[in-house]
């Protein structure tokens, strides 16, 4: 009797952890998924720098004009559009761009836009209201309601991040938010590294998972994937 006692709480015990690692297999399916949005915001954030910095390889610049009052320089509707070293269209601009007399090494960028061609065709496109880019540490800083979406419809919305161009490192302090065709993720604190090849969300790190959601595929058509950079 003991014996059968032993064999069923065993039995209980081996099933529980199986249906365990069913569900943290499926999360993990899930946060790899993630990756795309948090990957688009690091290689958009790297393409910013091109409305800056010179680059090799042709670059076409259009603005509507350039002022200078008093100790400022503005550049009115910036728009740049090109490739990136690895051959992938891109194209950056924003309603101002500013920078003073005494220190050109930081341009304070107004209603800044970003699109670039992913792998496979894809793309994957940037907004934010405010964004600060330091030359001479190659960091930008985006403040205030940074939307990154992709063609797969990935969509992820951060209150700030900090993304260091030499390193492919973005830092957001404030909550996040990943949507992934009806399933969400949110954490009090995003890093990605290596430019998107590694993401560590920590601070009330939370995944909703929700049965029969639309995939990302499905949200392609909400989200205008015929759309190209530069288009």
């Amino acid at each position: 009797m003991a014996s059968s006692t032993t064999f069923a709480h065993d039995g209980r015990r081996a099933a529980e952890a199986y249906l365990d690692a069913q569900r943290h297999s499926r999360l993990v399916r899930r946060l790899r998924v993630a990756a795309p949005a948090a990957a688009a915001l690091a290689v958009v954030a790297t393409s910013v720098a091109a409305l800056l910095q010179p680059l090799s390889g042709e670059v076409h610049v259009d603005t509507a004009g350039i002022g200078v009052g008093g100790p400022t320089v503005a550049m009115d509707a910036p728009r740049m559009r090109g490739f990136n070293g690895q051959n992938r269209a891109y194209e950056v601009s924003a309603r101002t761009a500013r920078q003073t007399i005494a220190d050109p090494n930081r341009v304070g960028l107004e209603q800044l836009q970003a699109e670039i061609e992913l792998t496979a065709g894809g793309w994957a496109r940037l907004s934010s209201k405010e964004g600060l880019y330091e030359a001479d540490a190659q960091v930008l800083n985006l403040d205030q309601d940074v939307h990154v979406i992709s063609d797969k419809g990935d969509d992820a919305r951060l209150q700030s991040a900090r993304a260091e161009l030499k390193t492919g490192r973005i830092v957001s302090d404030k909550p996040v938010e990943i949507s992934l065709g009806g399933s969400t993720l949110t954490a009090d604190r995003m890093e990605v590294l290596d430019s998107g090849d590694r993401m560590l969300f920590s601070g009330r790190v939370k995944m909703t998972l929700k049965r029969g959601a639309a995939s990302g595929e499905a949200l392609r058509g909400a989200v205008d994937p015929a759309r190209a950079p530069g288009q």
